[in-house]
């Protein structure tokens, strides 16, 4: 199985998982309510010969009465391609990232997007990842922060547009 599809299957799986206990009838029904912006308004593109990247930085408050769940492994960075959100960078991620946000609560998320430009490296460059208009992907639950079996909804949030030059 390449990385990409092990990337793709891990980023399902935490989607899952918030979404494992969707159809009960005893849970919160409601979508999570949460803002997420970047703190940057632009960042610029960094290209070596090893790669491309850039770094942005995302801040995280829920909005909810809830407690919420997010997940800050996985973050996907999209691009606006002729009016549509074009996925360009997912990392990898051993684990499910997952973090409690009480109501009320905030994080701040540092998120390094990169593609190498070698061929045989995990996170290949994508060709589309080159200077725009961008926003992140964060995926959120609704549920109690001490145990996993207790998300009721699932959700992928972006973020607010960030320039990348």
């Amino acid at each position: 199985m390449s990385t990409q599809n092990k990337v793709c299957c891990g980023l399902i799986t935490v989607l899952a998982a918030f979404s494992q206990n969707a159809c009960n009838p005893n849970s919160n029904s409601s979508a999570p309510h949460l803002a997420i912006r970047t703190i940057e308004d632009t960042v610029g593109l960094q290209t070596t010969p090893v790669g491309t990247s850039f770094n942005v930085t995302a801040i995280v408050r829920n909005d909810d009465s809830r407690p919420l769940q997010v997940a800050l492994c996985g973050t996907q960075a999209q691009r606006d391609i002729g009016g549509t959100w074009t996925t360009v960078f997912t990392p990898a991620c051993i684990s499910s990232g997952l973090t409690p946000l009480a109501s009320g609560d905030s994080v701040i998320v540092p998120v390094s997007v990169f593609g190498y430009t070698a061929p045989d490296k995990a996170a290949a460059l994508n060709p589309e990842m080159e200077r725009g208009r961008y926003r992140l992907l964060f995926g959120v639950g609704v549920g109690d922060p001490t145990t996993i079996n207790a998300y009721s909804v699932a959700q992928v949030q972006p973020s607010t547009d960030f320039i990348v030059r």
